[in-house]
């Protein structure tokens, strides 16, 4: 888990840690969040709560349990 913060008080998050926080799919997110930078293993990293704050306006997926 890749999480850091900078001075301007924004904090970066990866991709899995984001899945984590948010209860959301790794492919829901590399869809719709904006990658801010990335560190130095290529991962790519993402704004924390501007992600969470987008994905929040996703609904999510009601699934239906098999007899």
């Amino acid at each position: 888990m890749v999480v850091i913060r900078r001075e301007d008080g924004t904090t970066l998050i990866d991709r899995h840690a984001l899945a984590q926080l948010t209860r959301r799919s790794i492919h829901t997110i590399r869809l719709r969040c904006t990658v801010v930078e990335r560190d130095l293993g290529g991962r790519a990293l993402y704004d924390a709560a501007a992600s969470i704050a987008l994905l929040d306006r996703i609904p999510t997926r009601t699934r239906v349990r098999a007899a």
